[in-house]
């Protein structure tokens, strides 16, 4: 359930970001804007990938894409493109991302290693 509010928050982000960005002076459109847009449909469409048949490496991939979002929004308010009003605003959607992410991952890795102790278990094999 957590991974199709994830993919709303990250669509609503999405939005969000795209009306900054169509704003970013032109000669940070086309490099910042550009790398900040397309890694935001990056995150999108792994997400989308990922959704009903996810994977630990996949996810974990996404994270540092998260990761790489992060420091493109904080640039962009260095470079006074963005107010400190819209980095705080980006900043908790991010973080609320962030940590809707790693609850996936968490709840993965919970999965991952119960069916890893039942096939042990399973086989007469110590956990």
């Amino acid at each position: 359930m957590s991974e199709k509010i994830l993919l709303e928050k990250t669509y609503v982000f999405l939005e969000w970001s795209s009306v900054r960005i169509a704003k970013f002076p032109k000669d940070h459109k086309y490099t910042l804007g550009n790398r900040l847009s397309n890694s935001l449909y990056d995150f999108l469409e792994g997400l989308i990938y990922l959704y009903g048949d996810a994977e630990l490496r996949g996810l974990r991939r996404l994270s540092k894409k998260l990761d790489i979002i992060r420091y493109y929004i904080r640039l962009s308010m260095d470079l006074k493109i963005l107010s400190i009003e819209q980095y705080a605003c980006a900043a908790e959607r991010i973080d609320e991302i962030g940590r809707l992410l790693g609850g996936w991952i968490k709840a993965f890795r919970s999965k991952k290693d119960f069916r890893q102790g039942a096939d042990a278990e399973a086989q007469g094999d110590p956990v």
